[in-house]
């Protein structure tokens, strides 16, 4: 259960890590990359849905 924790304080930390990238990225390129933005964020959300799904199996393994 300890490692599940670990996990989950990673996964956080990483959230904020790639939020506080998105905000900084929105006021560097303000509108005049506004599509470029969107390319940006869409891999992002890829990735953490990955990532969600990666935790959820290791605490299902783990839980066993």
């Amino acid at each position: 259960m300890k490692k599940f924790f670990y996990y989950v304080l990673i996964a956080i930390l990483i959230y904020s890590f790639i939020f506080i990238i998105g905000i900084g990225m929105d006021y560097i390129t303000q509108d005049s990359f506004s599509l470029s933005k969107e390319n940006f964020k869409y891999p992002i959300k890829l990735t953490l849905m990955i990532f969600v799904g990666w935790l959820f199996q290791e605490w299902r393994k783990n839980s066993k």
